[in-house]
């Protein structure tokens, strides 16, 4: 007889306030339950998902991390994602927002971030051997669209591309074709201020 795992899922939504983190926060409610829970999924308070997502673990027990498809609620962002969708930076779209994350992946990694400065989601994903996204289930990410948020937005993700060491000629191409300028120089920006600046982490160098 076939034996099955019970997976124990860990339901966050993270709550902060600064001068505390978004990473800080997850890191303070996830780390210390790791052993008690098999997966912690976490879904922003801005996002809608199915019932659904939190049985994802039952059908891919070995994945690192499984994502669905996160979709813009406003109209003009999901027109836009779906027109250049094509041209991403990594192979597959991880929205924090909106993951569920194996807790043995975790502890290997020594535990979820606190220091990432709002890139964890990439950081994490970069660590992962096993990702599933499940294109299937979408989850809508319930923004308005404002141009003020969209920059801030692009020059953080630029800043976190540069710490990242993301190819250059693929960042502005990336840039052009979705028309991110912001994200562009401000990745310009960060290298040039820090042009030998490393990831940190528990891992660093290793």
């Amino acid at each position: 007889m076939k034996r099955t795992r019970t997976m124990k899922v860990f339901r966050v939504v993270p709550k902060f306030r600064p001068p505390e983190t978004y990473s800080e926060s997850v890191a303070r409610i996830v780390n210390p339950v790791l052993d008690s829970y098999t997966h912690i999924a976490i879904v922003d308070d801005d996002t809608s998902v199915p019932e659904a997502f939190f049985q994802l673990p039952e059908e891919y027990p070995d994945a690192d991390i499984i994502v669905p498809r996160v979709l813009p609620s406003s109209r003009i962002y999901r027109t836009w994602e779906t027109l250049t969708y094509w041209l991403r930076l990594s192979r597959v779209r991880a929205r924090g927002c909106a993951v569920i994350y194996s807790t043995r992946f975790l502890k290997r990694m020594g535990g979820y971030p606190s220091w990432t400065e709002q890139y964890e989601d990439t950081y994490i994903l970069r660590k992962a051997n096993a990702v599933v996204q499940y294109k299937k289930m979408i989850a809508y990410h319930m923004e308005k669209f404002s141009i003020r948020k969209s920059i801030e937005r692009q020059k953080r993700q630029g800043r976190a591309r540069a710490k990242l060491h993301d190819s250059f000629w693929r960042v502005l191409a990336h840039s052009i074709v979705r028309v991110r300028p912001a994200l562009f120089f401000a990745y310009v920006g960060q290298r040039i201020s820090s042009p030998t600046h490393k990831v940190e982490g528990p891992d660093h160098g290793q």
